[in-house]
């Protein structure tokens, strides 16, 4: 593995450790993939069916971190029924 990705980088592995090439590696990737994704959604934009929607070249980089839709933690209709009927039955129960 580690001649192959010295191989792709075009470096001799001598004199890097694993970590290193594989980060060289990586970037090396995420180099050769930016370009390459845009023309991939220029094509397919240029060609594609009537009423599909334009495709983002960031959708096709597998490089691209993509955001990632947050679920709330608590639900908050249930949090404040929940605070209200501890918080305020308590209170309500002493006086």
């Amino acid at each position: 593995m580690i001649f192959e990705w010295s191989g792709i980088l075009g470096l001799e592995p001598w004199s890097f450790t694993f970590r290193q090439l594989a980060i060289m590696r990586q970037a090396k990737l995420r180099e050769y993939w930016e370009p390459h994704s845009i023309i991939i959604a220029m094509n397919y934009n240029k060609n594609r069916p009537k009423g599909k929607s334009p495709m983002n070249p960031d959708d096709l980089n597998p490089f691209k971190d993509k955001p990632k839709k947050s679920k709330p933690i608590v639900d908050n209709k249930l949090f404040f029924q929940v605070l209200k009927s501890n918080f305020y039955d308590k209170k309500s129960k002493g006086k």
